[in-house]
């Protein structure tokens, strides 16, 4: 497991434990809101599908599809 990652989930678990506690609202939506963006992210780099990164940023998946002729079925290059 990433252990930076882990650190910040865990840090931000808290925080959000007492931003509810105390009745902050917003701050638990945003903390919710980052941990959300940051699944998204995973997903979509898991799945090979290119997104654009908070630094606006093109990031590559992390595998290559291949994209299919639906005539014949042979690999478009």
């Amino acid at each position: 497991m990433n252990t930076q990652k882990y650190e910040t989930y865990k840090s931000i678990h808290e925080s959000l434990s007492k931003a509810l506690k105390y009745g902050f609202y917003y701050e638990a939506i945003f903390l919710e809101y980052a941990v959300i963006e940051d699944r998204l992210a995973s997903v979509l780099k898991y799945a090979g599908i290119l997104y654009i990164d908070k630094n606006h940023i093109g990031v590559r998946p992390c595998v290559q599809r291949r994209v299919y002729s639906p005539v014949g079925g042979s690999p478009i290059k």
